[in-house]
């Protein structure tokens, strides 16, 4: 299996690329700020998930210490 990776802002999701509404979620995603990240051959959607996080640990970090900053300050 195939899965597209987007990100916006903390957030990611993903789309299995061989569903038949793929391109138009995609679209979808895109026009709403999401962007493009990678892709993830993976044997099931939990194994795709635990491959994008760890391969993305240092972005996790760095939005959970901005989302702590920003929670911090604006208090």
């Amino acid at each position: 299996m195939e899965f597209q990776f987007l990100r916006k802002d903390k957030a990611y999701t993903y789309l299995d690329m061989h569903a038949a509404s793929f391109e138009e979620e995609k679209a979808q995603l895109q026009s709403q700020g999401w962007e493009l990240a990678e892709v993830i051959e993976a044997a099931s959607k939990k194994a795709a998930i635990e491959q994008y996080q760890s391969r993305n640990t240092n972005f996790v970090a760095r939005a959970a210490a901005v989302g702590a900053a920003i929670g911090f300050f604006g208090s």
